[in-house]
């Protein structure tokens, strides 16, 4: 028994070199791991950080172009109303200056044009008070004629 015993303890002192050196390994396999960990925290929260600042830039972009499509409606929508009104402008100076047939003739162009472009706006009550002036300007050329 003493035999096995020295048997025993002669490779137990073979291998336990390499079995502490296994465990240094493994405590610096350890460190390792948790100084990767914390690197990748850190990443992490840079990432993050990024992402939500990207997050914001996407949202006060998204802001920016509806404004832009709104600008470039409002800008459509006025030189449309400009048209209306320049368009109302010149039926009353042809009439204003005898010119029935030319102010009638602007007239059927403005109501075919002021109908679906500028209905929904508070001056269309007045152009349209200016088309439906149109008979009394017939009655005018019958006069003259």
């Amino acid at each position: 028994m003493e035999k096995k015993d020295r048997e025993i303890d002669k490779l137990a002192q073979q291998h336990f070199q390499g079995f502490v050196v296994s465990v240094g390994q493994l405590l610096n396999a350890r460190e390792s791991s948790a100084e990767l960990r914390t690197k990748i925290v850190a990443l992490n929260a840079q990432l993050q950080e990024a992402g939500a600042d990207v997050l914001e830039t996407e949202d006060k972009l998204a802001a920016l172009r509806r404004m832009r499509a709104n600008v470039d409606s409002a800008q459509l929508t006025i030189k449309t109303c400009l048209l209306v009104c320049n368009m109302a402008d010149e039926i009353t100076k042809h009439f204003a200056s005898g010119q029935y047939y030319a102010a009638l003739k602007l007239a059927d162009q403005l109501e075919a044009l002021n109908a679906p472009l500028c209905s929904r706006y508070e001056f269309s009550s007045l152009v349209r008070t200016l088309v439906s002036s149109r008979p009394f300007g017939i009655f005018l050329i019958k006069l003259d004629a």
